[in-house]
């Protein structure tokens, strides 16, 4: 059921309507979660790259068909191809990049790397003013982010941003989502605090 105080959501495809938070004591989280929902900035970037991988199967149909041999009927298909992966690649990468959580770790996915970590590595979530990235460019300007506070003391910036295309121009989501992912991390305090690491697991 949807919380009222939940922003509305941006999905391309269906996802498990879910609380933007841990799941109660009864519950294990195993499967990877993002504990908010991609924003409109996000989706449009996916669908500006649909398009071109639209775009780009007109073009390759007419290339096809203007071929004057084998060869470079092949040579066409072959760039048509390339391109087709690297833009099926960059939608779903777009798309994934943020934080996912589950009850013994996080994940921080970017469009070219992705880590992960224990959450008994993790010593604290905070979100931290400076210069975060516009829309996930290497531009900087003056916002809020996510950083993860690991046991040796590195800190490490999240994709979770009020300058990212999640919530550009929705704070009230941003802290709807810092608030989200410290609470995975209080939450698995709780449990080792408490000695309860059993528990179902989530369908």
């Amino acid at each position: 059921m949807s919380h009222p105080g939940l922003v509305p959501s941006y999905h391309l495809w269906p996802e498990p309507d879910r609380e933007p938070g841990p799941l109660d004591d009864a519950y294990r989280q195993t499967k990877w979660l993002r504990p908010y929902r991609p924003g409109p900035w996000r989706l449009a970037l996916c669908l500006a790259i649909l398009v071109v991988l639209l775009f780009m199967t007109m073009v390759s149909l007419i290339a096809a068909y203007s071929s004057v041999s084998l060869v470079e009927l092949g040579l066409r298909a072959l760039i048509a191809a390339a391109v087709y992966v690297g833009l099926v690649w960059a939608v779903f990468r777009v798309y994934l990049s943020g934080v996912w959580v589950t009850d013994d770790g996080v994940r921080v996915v970017r469009p070219f790397s992705t880590r992960v970590w224990p959450w008994r590595d993790v010593a604290d979530v905070r979100s931290v003013p400076g210069g975060t990235r516009l829309l996930g460019s290497p531009v900087r300007v003056d916002g809020h982010a996510v950083v993860l506070v690991l046991s040796d003391g590195t800190d490490v910036e999240t994709p979770v941003s009020s300058r990212s295309g999640d919530f550009l121009g929705r704070p009230e989501a941003y802290d709807m989502a810092a608030t989200a992912v410290e609470g995975w991390l209080e939450q698995h305090k709780r449990r080792r605090g408490d000695g309860k690491g059993g528990g179902r697991r989530a369908a």
